[in-house]
């Protein structure tokens, strides 16, 4: 084995092993996305702005195993291990293609769809027998992003919550301050009640996160392109590559 060839090997070898870690750090980061958002889970169920935090899970434990293969294909010089190696990274890089051109596409649809979802539960759900895990996600998007409402507070108008409580006009967790008296009462000027809204804040909030999340997927790219230039590079010294 001449010196290029162990070389390229060990390259091979060190790009993988930073693929695995980073497929590591893919899953630890967007599984962090998912537990921060645990407390709205019952308003967004699988989808909303959180959903491609679950995708990326599935991504990092997909490199996670590819680079297991590629590893074992560059120790044992193995040209089957190291073509499926290949195989498997442009598949991975197509669909990690189409995903970034679908997370644009969608990006005003998944807007929509929180939006349609915290009215519905904001109108229909909140407050009502047997949604009390509704009423606490609500609560806690409110109170969290000091928000009120999907719009502003009178998306509170007319919902079934106050209309079983006529003389309130929003939630304890609409009230900038403790003077829930001035906040609720629908009398008093609106002034002590969060005037930003909950879409804007939570949707905001969703995209720093994954963008981070983003990030470190494009480093992951980098290593896979590295991967496939290293393991071509061997396959195509075929005087010092077993086949398997």
């Amino acid at each position: 084995m001449g010196c290029g060839t162990k070389m390229v090997k060990t390259l091979m070898f060190v790009a993988n092993v930073l693929f695995a870690l980073a497929g590591l750090a893919l899953i630890a980061l967007a599984a962090y996305v998912r537990v921060e958002d645990n407390d709205y889970n019952s308003v967004f169920g699988k989808g909303g702005p959180f959903a491609p935090a679950n995708i990326m899970i599935a991504a990092g434990v997909i490199v996670f195993i590819i680079s297991f293969l590629g590893c074992v294909g560059a120790i044992r010089q193995s040209k089957c291990m190291l073509i499926m190696f290949i195989v498997c990274i442009v598949i991975v890089l197509l669909c990690e293609t189409a995903l970034i051109v679908l997370a644009f596409v969608y990006k005003s649809e998944a807007k929509k769809y929180a939006t349609d979802a915290i009215v519905e539960a904001i109108r229909d759900t909140y407050g009502e027998s047997g949604q009390s895990g509704i009423t606490t996600a609500v609560n806690n998007i409110q109170t969290n992003f000091k928000c009120c409402g999907a719009n502003n507070y009178t998306d509170w108008l007319g919902s079934k919550w106050v209309k079983a409580n006529p003389t309130l006009r929003v939630p304890k967790s609409c009230c900038a301050d403790t003077n829930f008296a001035s906040c609720q009462n629908a009398s008093m000027p609106a002034t002590h009640i969060h005037s930003k809204n909950c879409v804007t804040e939570l949707t905001d909030w969703a995209e720093k996160n994954l963008t981070m999340v983003g990030g470190l997927a494009c480093g992951v790219v980098v290593i896979e392109l590295l991967g496939i230039i290293f393991a071509a590079i061997l396959i195509n010294k075929a005087d010092s590559v077993h086949v398997m």
